[in-house]
């Protein structure tokens, strides 16, 4: 689950960053549904800021970054002992 998520925020920074904002936003959602901090932060800072496809509101960019900042800073990649940062996490 932790290496789907990750993928997912890696397809999602190269729509962000090829300037698909559409397609970047529908799959941090995703990420951000399976529990990624990285989705959720990456997902706040779209509803924060007007230029990036969404409608502006703060309350929900707040919900977002508090749910990412409330995980654990690593994460282990299933079937291994390898924590890992957890990207996003405050």
């Amino acid at each position: 689950r932790t290496i789907k998520r990750q993928m997912i925020v890696l397809q999602a920074h190269r729509c962000r960053d090829g300037g698909d904002l559409k397609k970047a936003t529908r799959l941090y959602e995703e990420a951000a549904n399976l529990g990624s901090a990285e989705g959720l932060y990456n997902l706040a800072v779209f509803y924060g800021r007007s230029d990036r496809g969404l409608v502006r509101d703060f309350a929900r960019a707040n919900e977002l970054l508090h749910k990412a900042s409330a995980q654990k800073p690593f994460v282990q990649i299933s079937g291994t002992n390898l924590p890992i940062t957890n990207i996003g996490v405050a």
